[in-house]
């Protein structure tokens, strides 16, 4: 009976753990790309090529790349985002408005994020239409005013619907040429790379006022100082 009672626990510890992974960003983010990994099938010969989680890495930085398809419309770049709650934005704004019950939290621009990935994959795919795609999981695109931003349920008619313009063995060409480029880095090294990208980035501004810092000579050596000095004194060390 006791060895019962610490095996029920132990499952109800893990089952907890599980549920509290799964509602952090990470997890939802995970859950939403196998949906619509899901959504849009695996590859099938001479009918589309599909990449999931695909990673390009070059010169010491890495970009993630959740879903490519190639089908006869061309190549479509997909971002997932599985945000809850009401979405408000734009193109042009840096960041989106999320509302969830009474709180409100920014995101930056998908839209934006997503088109530095199609000009990657541009780079390596000359004279093909590449197609920037932001799929909302949970269908929460009312009030988003921005072009190649869908709702998951009509991601297969957008991606279906149109001219085709590829031949199968350009469909294949592309494939090819995709998978040489691709990465064999681990998502967890990209993620590292991602943090370690954002601190550098942090680090050249002050964390006050936001302007740039400038590295000044003192008497106790080397510091960075805020632009806006005197306005701002913001200082640390170098």
């Amino acid at each position: 009976m006791k060895e019962m009672i610490i095996v029920i626990c132990v499952l109800g510890f893990c089952a907890l753990v599980t549920l509290a992974c799964l509602c952090l960003p990470r997890g939802k983010g995970k859950i939403g790309e196998q949906k619509v990994a899901k959504a849009i099938g695996p590859t099938i010969e001479g009918q589309r090529y599909v990449f999931n989680n695909y990673i390009l890495s070059k010169d010491g930085k890495s970009h993630q790349i959740d879903h490519i398809v190639i089908n006869a419309r061309g190549v479509f770049v997909i971002e997932t985002k599985n945000y809850s709650g009401a979405v408000f934005g734009s193109d042009g704004d840096k960041t989106w408005t999320l509302v969830y019950g009474k709180i409100k939290y920014k995101k930056y621009n998908p839209v934006r994020q997503n088109l530095t990935h199609a000009k990657k994959i541009r780079d390596i795919l000359t004279g093909i239409p590449i197609y920037s795609l932001v799929v909302l999981v949970q269908n929460n695109t009312r009030h988003i005013k921005a072009q190649g931003v869908i709702p998951l349920k009509d991601l297969d008619l957008y991606l279906y619907t149109g001219q085709k313009v590829l031949s199968p063995e350009q469909m294949h060409d592309a494939y090819k040429k995709l998978a040489h480029a691709r990465s064999m880095m681990s998502s967890k090294k990209h993620i590292r790379n991602v943090r370690k990208r954002a601190k550098k980035r942090q680090a050249r501004f002050c964390p006050q006022c936001k302007a740039g810092l400038v590295k000044r000579n003192g008497v106790k050596g080397e510091f960075y100082e805020c632009k806006r000095y005197p306005l701002c004194r913001y200082t640390r060390k170098a």
